[in-house]
């Protein structure tokens, strides 16, 4: 079987291995803003937030979309889930930022 085999629904390794690096990503997003969302929106890890995340796995060159904020920020999404980047660190998507 190659690489580039089909599956019967028209998947292909490629694509599946693209789905699971973005699941991934979007739960340790989804469980890096959960252990954040205590006002005042700042993690209550040590490190910072790429750094948090990188740790546990995440790859940074996966994501689904990037959004221009209104002050010139960017926030990358993965899906539902994302970050803004601030500088030289991100932080988590909140409800509020638009």
């Amino acid at each position: 079987m190659t690489n580039r085999s089909h599956h019967p629904s028209g998947w292909t390794r490629e694509k599946w291995s693209v789905k699971k690096r973005l699941d991934k990503n979007r739960a340790l997003l989804k469980a890096w803003r959960c252990s954040s969302s205590t006002p005042p929106y700042e993690p209550k890890v040590c490190e910072g937030g790429a750094t948090w995340l990188a740790q546990r796995g995440y790859d940074f060159a996966y994501h689904t979309h990037v959004e221009p904020l209104p002050d010139g920020r960017l926030r990358v999404m993965c899906f539902d889930e994302g970050y803004v980047l601030n500088g030289g660190d991100i932080s988590p998507c909140q409800d509020q930022e638009s």
